[in-house]
């Protein structure tokens, strides 16, 4: 039996490039930084997009929702953290959380991702 983290968590810098002109990072790349640790917890439990191409199988986003108390600023230190919440037959579910270096919960989301055949087009 293969062992992974129950949950994942990343150290992340928030840098120029994924900040607004306001110097708070935008919307686009805090999708971007929820899509990369999703794709990379799911890898290491051996159901992310290496395992699932090979069937032609992918996953797909089918919604987020996202609780934001502050979005954090630029060269500010975060932990992004996911974990699965629970599976039912088509859907499967996943929580993130990012905190600032002082703990304070900045915001919370809660994504629901299904599986579709390339081939098919169907769930």
């Amino acid at each position: 039996m293969e062992h992974y983290p129950l949950v994942l968590e990343q150290k992340i810098k928030i840098y120029s490039y994924l900040v607004g002109e306001d110097m708070v990072l935008t919307v686009p790349s805090l999708l971007s930084l929820i899509q990369e640790i999703s794709s990379e917890h799911v890898d290491m439990c051996n159901i992310g997009w290496r395992k699932l191409k090979s069937s032609n199988l992918y996953w797909m986003l089918s919604k987020l929702y996202i609780k934001v108390e502050r979005m954090p600023q630029w060269s500010e230190n975060v932990l992004l953290r996911t974990w699965n919440k629970l599976h039912e037959t088509i859907t499967a579910y996943r929580d993130y959380e990012m905190v600032d270096e002082n703990g304070n919960k900045l915001l919370v989301a809660t994504s629901s991702w299904i599986i579709f055949d390339a081939n098919s087009g169907k769930i």
